[in-house]
């Protein structure tokens, strides 16, 4: 009874072992793996993925951005956008005053006009009639020069008074331009009417109606340029100019970024950087999203050291992602 005791004994204690021997096998991590020898005897081995090594870092950056500014000064009259409007090419977004050119534009057009209506009276010859409107003409054209000469020396006397502003004197300069245009134009016209055409003259009529023509489209240039607009799709960063202020040739008016394409500048030393391969894929860890590694692409290497940093550039371009944004630390490791 004894010896079968014993025995009895000794196999559920065999039983138990096999059973934790299989529970443990069952809750074995994934990472483990089985290995059996010659013998048959298998056994557990850990193994562990290979970490990413994060040789380079950089700023996140937008790949195109702009500082937008105009060769000339002026006052801005309106500010069309705000920080962090999404704006699309050509739209607007700075408006300068314009009045002094607008009233360029309108001499301009009046020149071609009165060119364009010389060079069709010409080609018509004179009748009665038209010379006797042609006088008329010369006549109202002098009186409005004459009237325009003298309101000009008044607005001369209040501009040397201190009261207009030097804009107000210039509309009336331009206007009194105008009107001798005008009065040198009917005094032509009467001429012309009078005395017949040749040829030649009216090749001289048509090249002042090219020289009107290029005038016109100079001013109306200008004019166009008194709108800034976005030269690309972008946001809207900064905005250093206010309404209302005077602009310095060249300053900055408005700040763009595209934040739809952004880079990583990366730099690192040369046996760093020869871990990488432009056009393969890397691996961005950035600093303000520390749960999250996201996917880029070797765009650029550069093949000298930077002699202030004694580092070489890598430039990484970033798959979309709305965590995103310029300014931000990355670190990048080569895919595994």
């Amino acid at each position: 009874m004894k010896k079968i005791f014993l025995v009895g004994i000794i196999g559920s204690a065999l039983l138990c072992g096999c059973t934790a021997n299989a529970m443990d096998n069952a809750t074995a991590p994934d990472a483990s793996s089985v290995v059996t020898d010659g013998a048959g005897e298998s056994t557990v081995q850990e193994t562990q993925a290979t970490p990413s090594v994060y040789y380079l870092a950089g700023r996140v950056k937008a790949s195109q951005s702009a500082d937008v500014s105009v060769p000339f000064t002026g006052q801005i009259s309106e500010v069309l956008v705000s920080v962090g409007d999404s704006v699309k090419r050509g739209d607007p977004l700075i408006r300068f005053e314009s009045s002094e050119v607008e009233a360029k534009v309108e001499v301009a057009q009046q020149a071609v006009l009165l060119a364009m209506a010389s060079y069709e009276r010409a080609q018509q010859g004179a009748r009665p009639e038209q010379l006797e409107q042609a006088k008329s003409n010369l006549n109202v054209a002098k009186s409005n020069y004459e009237n325009s000469v003298k309101e000009l020396e008044r607005q001369k006397t209040l501009y040397e008074a201190g009261a207009i502003s030097n804009n107000t004197l210039e509309n009336y300069t331009l206007k009194t331009e105008g009107a001798e245009a005008a009065y040198v134009n009917a005094t032509e016209a009467l001429s012309i009417l009078e005395t017949g055409e040749s040829k030649t003259y009216l090749n001289v009529l048509e090249k002042q109606i090219d020289q009107a023509k290029a005038s016109l489209s100079v001013v109306e240039v200008a004019l166009e340029k008194m709108t800034v607009t976005a030269p690309f799709d972008a946001v809207v960063v900064d905005i250093p100019v206010r309404s209302g202020e005077s602009y310095l040739y060249k300053t900055c008016l408005v700040t763009l970024e595209n934040q739809n394409i952004l880079t990583v500048d990366a730099y690192g030393p040369a046996s760093a950087v020869a871990h990488f391969v432009k056009g393969d894929a890397v691996s961005v860890r950035i600093a303000e999203c520390p749960d999250e590694v996201m996917a880029g692409t070797v765009e650029w290497i550069g093949n000298s050291i930077d002699a202030k940093r004694q580092d070489v550039l890598v430039r990484v371009a970033l798959n979309a992602s709305p965590e995103l944004m310029a300014g931000m630390f990355a670190e990048i490791a080569p895919s595994n």
